[in-house]
Parts: C-alpha cells; sequence; structure tokens
C-alpha cells in the first residue's frame, strides 16, 4: 500500500555561516519548487557577514534559527530539532535544487512501501563552469522497470560505494533521530556518517536525475581536498572513527556489509600508516600498518602492506604515484574541483 502524504510533508534544512553571496540562490530555489515544502528552516550558525541581510527578501516564507557557530553539523541538528514535516529534505547555502527535486522525489516516496530515505543524483558545478553527473563519475546507474529510479531493501553498500551527497537527501525525520542525528565531533566525513548509520535501518531509493546542483563557490581552502593536505590526520582519524563506530551500530548486517565496512577501515588506517612514515615515525607506522592489515586481509591490502612495510617512504611515494594515475578516491570529492571534466 502507498504512503498518504499529510499537508505536513517535508520540512527543508539550511545551514548556513557567512553565505551572504549565494544563500539567497539556495532558499529561492526551495521556495520555487514545483511542490511545495510545508516549511522552510534556515539555521544561521553565526554568521558575521551580511548573510542575515540577504534573508530579510524571505522573512515572510520562512523560519530563521540563529545560534552561536557550533558547526554544520549542529545547525544541522538544530533544524531537524525545530522541524514539523514528516520528512526532512536538506541543502547547503551555496547550492541549488532543479525546480522538480521535491515532486519527484515525494512521488516516488507516496507510491513506495516502508522507504526510509530517497536519494537523487546531481550536477557537479565546478569553479571553471564545467559540469559532470555526481552518479556518471562514481559508475553508477538507477533504472528499474523502465523507470528512472532504484530501490534497495538492503542500501548500505550502495551507499559506501555511491557515497551520496546529504544535499540530495529526503528522509523520515524519525529516521533521523533513531540513527541519532549528525555526530558534532565530526567536521568531516559527517553526512557519509550519518548516510551509513541511516543506511542500516531500512531501504533507499536512488533516483538517477540529477535534481540537485552542488556549485563549488567560495573559498578553495574550505574543500576537504585542501584540509586533506593541511591536516591530513584529522581527515584520517575522523573516517577511522566512523567505520569503527559503523561497526559498533547493533544492527543485523549481512557479512558482505560488514566486509565492505571493514575494506574501508582498513584502507583509512593504512593512510594513516602511511602519514607515520612519510613524518618519519617508522616505528609507530610499521604498528599501525599491521592493524590495518588485520582489519582486512587481502591480497591487495597484503600487497600494499609488503610495498611500505618494506620500502617505507618509498614505498608510500611509490603507492601514491600509482594512485595518481586513477581517478580521486571517493573521499576526496572536491579534488574534482581542481581537475579539467570532459
Amino acid at each position: 500500500m502507498a504512503n498518504s502524504l499529510s499537508a505536513t510533508t517535508v520540512s527543508v534544512v539550511i545551514p548556513t555561516f557567512n553565505r551572504a553571496n549565494s544563500i539567497g540562490q539556495a532558499v529561492a530555489s526551495v521556495l520555487s519548487q514545483s511542490y511545495a515544502p510545508y516549511e522552510v528552516l534556515v539555521i544561521d550558525d553565526g554568521s558575521t557577514d551580511e548573510t542575515l541581510d540577504a534573508l530579510k527578501p524571505f522573512e515572510e516564507a520562512i523560519r530563521i534559527i540563529s545560534q552561536q557557530n557550533s558547526g554544520v553539523s549542529a545547525a544541522r541538528n538544530a533544524g531537524i530539532l525545530a522541524a514539523r514535516g514528516e520528512w526532512i529534505a536538506f541543502l547547503d547555502s551555496d547550492d541549488e535544487w532543479e525546480v522538480d527535486k521535491l515532486r519527484k522525489q515525494m512521488g516516488v516516496i507516496s507510491a513506495s512501501n516502508d522507504l526510509l530515505a530517497c536519494v537523487t543524483n546531481a550536477d557537479i558545478v565546478l569553479r571553471n563552469g564545467r559540469t559532470f553527473n555526481l552518479f556518471r563519475s562514481r559508475g553508477r546507474s538507477y533504472h528499474s522497470n523502465g523507470k528512472d529510479y532504484a530501490a534497495f531493501e538492503r542500501p548500505l553498500l550502495e551507499v559506501l560505494n555511491n557515497q551520496p551527497y546529504i544535499q540530495t537527501l529526503c528522509v523520515r525525520r524519525e529516521s533521523l533521530l533513531d540513527a541519532g542525528l549528525f555526530d558534532t565531533s565530526m567536521s568531516i566525513h559527517e553526512d557519509g556518517d550519518l548516510l551509513c548509520r541511516l543506511a542500516l535501518q531500512g531501504s533507499f531509493v536512488f533516483i538517477d536525475t540529477p535534481l540537485v546542483r552542488i556549485c563549488r563557490k567560495g573559498d578553495p581552502t574550505e574543500n576537504l581536498s585542501f584540509q586533506y593536505q593541511t591536516d591530513r590526520l584529522s581527515v584520517i582519524k575522523q573516517h577511522i572513527k566512523s567505520y569503527r563506530k559503523l561497526l559498533s551500530v547493533p544492527a543485523a548486517r549481512s557479512v558482505s556489509e560488514t566486509m565492505a565496512i571493514r575494506r574501508r577501515l582498513s584502507s583509512w588506517i593504512f593512510k594513516e600508516a602511511a602519514l607515520h612514515f612519510l613524518k618519519g615515525e617508522k616505528s609507530l607506522g610499521r604498528r599501525v600498518l599491521i592493524a590495518s592489515l588485520f582489519r582486512y586481509p587481502s591480497w591487495r591490502s597484503m600487497a600494499r602492506f609488503i610495498v611500505v612495510f618494506s620500502l617505507g617512504v618509498r614505498g608510500v611515494s611509490l603507492l601514491e604515484m600509482r594512485q595518481k594515475r586513477t581517478a580521486p578516491s571517493p573521499f576526496l570529492r572536491s579534488a574534482y574541483d581542481t581537475r579539467t571534466v570532459e
């Protein structure tokens, strides 16, 4: 039996911090939706620029929640807790929705049974104006029974492989509360962390049509790729924390799901080991390297273990050179900012 959608269906949560130049476009893209949301909540995370002035033309149509600067996760959590809709959709203050984004998602949701969340494809707009398709860059495509979407009763592997953006998500509010909301101790990968925990709770639908424009604006030093270069250990530690947490979540995971988490955890522990070698911390690097191997013993992890354990810094350099010849790994999503996309 399909879901019946009430008048209080969708609350839209938009966190913002010092986005005076883009928040208006983001809000306008929500207010122009062909499927009108029940409410739009903009959480100002202690902006010090003219962000609040930029929101004045929309004051009659939105709810503004102001808080001291606490980070994007705290801002999103504040929006979720204040929301009155049954479903929550997210948008970042420098991105935009296509006009039929909510209509498409809610149409799929209303035709589905016991659906927990719906995510869509997105167009990534680089600073040079070039655009590329997110799902295609991941090597993913979703079509089923002549429709441009596909449902997954066990979506964790798809979430891990695709790593969708939070701006494309529409999810049951009660599921967000059950999952524990965003982890405010994380400044990196907080969206992927929550999406994975949600994926352990129930079914997802993936819509193949790009319905969100992820716009690379502002200071490039805010991007994850820049942070990874300047504070690698912090980025690595937060990913390790996320995957360890995921393994500790009480849920009926399949063997393949557990091994997929362990593989990613092993990969990030290996990144930590490589970083220790590069810093000249050989003894610590070897201990962490052994830990990475035990997390996910495979021919590939054994091969990289041998290369780094025997060659040290030279081995790390060889592996990094090999990686540069391939596409950026999924966690460095903003690395696309500096690439030429054909």
